[in-house]
C-alpha cells in the first residue's frame, strides 16, 4: 500500500468490469455511460495523473460495496454513485476525447450484448478501438 496510494489500493480494473457487468441494468444507462467514458479517459496515456486520480477515486466509489446509499435499495441505490461519477465527469470534461467516447460506446454495446449472461468480461470490453 505504500507505493500505490489509498485510492489505487481500492480500485481494480477487474472489479470495475465485474460490477459493471453484473449491475449495469440496475445502475442504469446514464451511470454506465459515464463510468465507461471515465474509465477510457483514465486509461489514456495523455490524461494527466491528477485527472486519473480523480477518476480512479470516483470509479473506486462505484465498485466499493459500502456507499452512502446502499446499492441494494431498488430505485435509489445507485443515485450516490451517479452523483460521484457525474462530479468526476464534469470536473474532467476537458480531458475526455473522442477515442474515450467511442471506446465507451463500443463497450456499452458489448455489455448490452452480454446482458442475460453474467456480464461482459474486461477482455471483451477493454480492447481500444482502432
Amino acid at each position: 500500500m505504500a507505493d500505490k496510494g489509498v485510492v489505487a489500493e481500492l480500485y481494480a480494473d477487474e472489479t470495475f468490469w465485474e460490477k459493471l457487468g453484473k449491475h449495469s441494468g440496475q445502475a442504469g444507462p446514464q451511470l454506465v455511460q459515464k463510468a465507461l467514458v471515465l474509465y477510457y479517459t483514465m486509461k489514456n496515456s495523455k490524461t494527466p495523473n491528477r485527472i486519473k486520480a480523480s477518476i480512479m477515486g470516483a470509479l473506486a466509489y462505484f465498485i466499493l460495496p459500502l456507499d452512502a446509499i446502499p446499492d441494494a435499495i431498488v430505485g435509489v441505490g445507485y443515485l450516490d454513485d451517479l452523483g460521484v461519477l457525474t462530479w468526476a465527469y464534469d470536473t474532467t470534461f476537458n480531458h475526455i476525447n473522442d477515442a474515450a467516447l467511442k471506446d465507451a460506446s463500443r463497450a456499452w454495446r458489448r455489455l448490452l450484448g452480454s446482458a442475460g449472461a453474467a456480464g461482459a468480461s474486461a477482455a471483451e470490453c477493454t480492447t481500444p478501438s482502432s
